[in-house]
């Protein structure tokens, strides 16, 4: 696609630096976020992805914004997200041409083969340009275990018995003066059964989906 007969240029922000801060802006105004978050985020543009890709115009003003992430199970394609036009530019075609651009730079420059991103409310938009609904995706590796060991918050945390310790208290047949724990486990209420670990978001089979996921191929 030809962004000069537009006056537009795509750019890598880690290619142009002093476009971070209009970035940002422009990003907190649709989704608002700290900005030292924020500034982070964009700051970790790279070749070799995440890269986030600015939209400007000959002015350096920038209308437009895209990050592209990684697949881990999908390398031939990336996920589109952090898509957004200024609010004051909208309905003049941008978005499109954005897109376009972001689609063009996938091939040419990462030489991927598909886009894959979510949306909620902008299905229709999509599909005209070419996007077609796929099962939900994740740019993340695995999932993060939920049966860690819980630590003490403190050494002297008070004695609570387990069941075996109950167990062996009442089979044995003799007790010495010193044994003054396990003569006293009798009189201690038993240790109430650990709760079970939280259900991770995709266990909730009757959770209702909040996004469209959809995925254009070139």
């Amino acid at each position: 696609m030809d962004l000069t007969a537009n006056g537009l240029e795509l750019v890598p922000i880690h290619k142009r630096p002093e476009l971070i801060s209009q970035c940002c802006d422009m990003i907190n105004e649709e989704w608002p976020r700290s900005e030292t978050y924020r500034l982070k985020t964009l700051e970790s543009s790279c070749d070799n992805l995440p890269t986030s890709l600015a939209l400007v115009q000959e002015n350096n003003l920038v209308v437009g914004h895209c990050k592209l992430t990684k697949l881990p199970r999908i390398s031939e394609a990336c996920y589109a997200e952090v898509v957004v036009i200024d609010n004051k530019l909208r309905g003049k075609g941008l978005g499109r041409i954005l897109m376009l651009a972001v689609e063009d730079f996938c091939k040419t420059v990462l030489q991927l083969k598909g886009i894959f991103l979510s949306t909620k409310g902008q299905e229709g938009f999509y599909e005209k340009l070419g996007y077609e609904r796929c099962p939900p995706v994740t740019i993340y590796g695995g999932f993060e275990a939920f049966n860690e060991p819980i630590k003490s918050k403190s050494s002297t945390a008070s004695f609570v018995p387990s069941r075996t310790d109950l167990l062996e208290a009442s089979t044995s047949s003799v007790c010495c003066n010193n044994c003054s724990r396990s003569s006293n486990l009798f009189n201690m209420p038993l240790a109430p059964p650990p709760p079970p670990p939280p259900m991770h978001p995709t266990q909730n089979k009757t959770a209702t989906p909040t996004k469209t996921f959809m995925k254009k191929m070139f």
